[in-house]
């Protein structure tokens, strides 16, 4: 089960009042046990697995980078938990520099629902796939911006289910719209 944005959210939150002084550290971080994390996170799918990736990314930033995240990003996603999205997002917030585009739900559907990416009926079609598709026709100074624009759209009007085509100012390129709404 893909957990909403709410949920994330509210496990953030949770997460942060845990842990104090904010912003908090991994050396915070590892003052708590799994337990406690689960607990603040209790909101989100798979939240013991991702208490226990929370931690051991604590530990290791703490023990190994100098209570940082690593300044690589092929390091970040070595760690447990840390796949292409949560690494590009990382490092565009932590370091400001955008290596890739942060593809999420969001993302991944408007951008296969405007036929900017092809990738709903291919074998590989997850949000990687998405990722290297939009990174081939957006220029690099683009690419912090995408995932930005268009989570706001996915949350308000291009929504997973129901969406609001007839309020939609791109409903006139939109495949999904074109098509009756019948794919994707």
């Amino acid at each position: 089960p893909q957990t909403r944005d709410e949920q994330t959210t509210a496990a953030y939150e949770n997460l942060r009042s845990l842990v104090n002084p904010y912003p908090f550290l991994p050396n915070e971080l590892c003052k708590f046990n799994e337990t406690q994390i689960e607990e603040a996170i209790q909101s989100v799918s798979f939240y013991k697995t991702k208490a226990k990736h929370i931690l051991q990314a604590a530990t290791i930033c703490n023990d190994t980078y100098n209570n940082d995240i690593p300044d690589n990003i092929d390091e970040l996603m070595r760690f447990k938990g840390i796949g292409p999205k949560i690494a590009y997002l990382t490092f565009t917030i932590a370091y400001n520099k955008t290596y890739g585009i942060c593809v999420d739900t969001h993302v991944h559907r408007i951008s296969n629902r405007l036929g900017w990416v092809k990738t709903w009926n291919s074998k590989s079609n997850g949000p990687e796939k998405t990722r290297l598709g939009l990174e081939k026709i957006l220029p690099q100074e683009k690419w912090e911006k995408v995932n930005n624009l268009l989570v706001g759209f996915g949350q308000t009007i291009c929504t997973a289910k129901t969406p609001k085509c007839i309020e939609c100012s791109l409903k006139d390129n939109c495949l999904f719209y074109n098509n009756n709404m019948k794919i994707l």
